[in-house]
């Protein structure tokens, strides 16, 4: 099966698509996996995200975790999040703490991860 990103202007070099499930399969992967490049949302505008080994999917290690874990000195909260989440799931997830950031992702399917990869 052909992958390739959203536009489809990039087809990714393997077939090899892996999604764990849980943090400790997914850290068995990369211990088996000489060679891995995980893949966001598939939104990357180049071929940063293909590999002609393995790929690996975030998508399925828990959309929905997102944590406040404190205050800063100054105030600021601090809030721990998944890879996976996906920025308009997050800033779902914020509101509902009374919270927000400050810039976000141009578009809401984003992952936290994609974006971190990729700069954005």
């Amino acid at each position: 099966m052909t992958r390739t990103n959203w536009a489809k202007n990039i087809t990714y070099s393997t077939d090899d698509l892996r999604t764990p499930s849980s943090i400790d399969e997914l850290q068995q992967l990369i211990r088996d996996t000489p060679k891995l490049r995980v893949l966001g949302s598939g939104h990357t505008f180049n071929e940063l995200a293909d590999s002609d080994a393995v790929q690996v999917s975030l998508a399925d290690l828990g959309s929905d975790q997102v944590e406040l874990v404190g205050t800063t000195a100054d105030g600021a909260q601090v809030v721990r999040v998944s890879g996976s989440v996906r920025y308009g799931d997050l800033a779902i997830k914020l509101d509902e703490q009374g919270l927000a950031l400050a810039n976000m992702a141009s578009l809401p399917h984003i992952s936290v991860a994609g974006a971190v990869q990729t700069g954005t």
